[in-house]
């Protein structure tokens, strides 16, 4: 039930934004003043942007595996002629949307779920669509899970193959060269062609 009204708080609050300039841009704006991580977080932003990009402040709603609940902050960063950058509390930048940030955050866990806009860089306040996604991916599971399948496909291919070749050996050969001549066996034998014919009748 917490989630549903947390989420419900995203979509009122304009799913968690906040704009501000690269000059603007303080540890006000993405979190509490005074913290490491948002200073890390900041840094990284700016660096990101350089003096053309434009900072978006965002949170998430993070629900940990103890059922706990939080808002994690991030930043989004659009730069020109360069893909939109989400930034964790740590200072990581992804690239590469919501699944880069699930399979390469440190701050989240498989177990942990977040509550999150289904396009995470986008900027519109309005007709927000929200998902709830695993923390974290782990692409080694994924892997391991491909490999597993790809050796099954194998084993059962090679036992079907040898089914096959078994049955056909067992099959009887319809056509032998070594089958027995047609009929029952039971007629006249025919004399043989060349046979020398019978002498003679003396009397004649």
């Amino acid at each position: 039930m917490a989630i549903v009204v947390m989420s419900l708080a995203l979509v009122l609050g304009g799913a968690g934004y906040a704009s501000a300039s690269a000059s603007a841009l303080g540890p006000s704006a993405v979190g509490s003043s005074g913290s490491d991580d948002v200073d890390d977080q900041v840094k990284a932003a700016k660096e990101y942007a350089g003096r053309d990009g434009k900072f978006y402040a965002r949170r998430i709603l993070v629900e940990r595996s103890n059922d706990k609940m939080e808002w994690m902050a991030l930043v989004v960063v659009r730069k020109p002629g360069e893909p939109t950058a989400l930034i964790d509390p740590d200072g990581k930048v992804y690239t590469g949307g919501i699944d880069d940030f699930r399979a390469n955050n440190e701050l989240l866990t498989e177990d942990d779920k977040i509550v999150v806009p289904r396009d995470i860089t986008s900027i519109d306040k309005k007709d927000v669509d929200l998902v709830t996604l695993s923390g974290h991916t782990d692409p080694h599971r994924l892997w391991w899970l491909v490999g597993k399948i790809a050796a099954c496909v194998v084993v059962f291919g090679a036992a079907g193959l040898f089914f096959l070749r078994s049955a056909h050996r067992r099959r009887p050969d319809s056509g032998s060269d070594d089958a027995p001549p047609s009929g029952d066996g039971d007629g006249p034998l025919v004399a043989d062609s060349d046979a020398a014919e019978p002498d003679a009748d003396p009397r004649t």
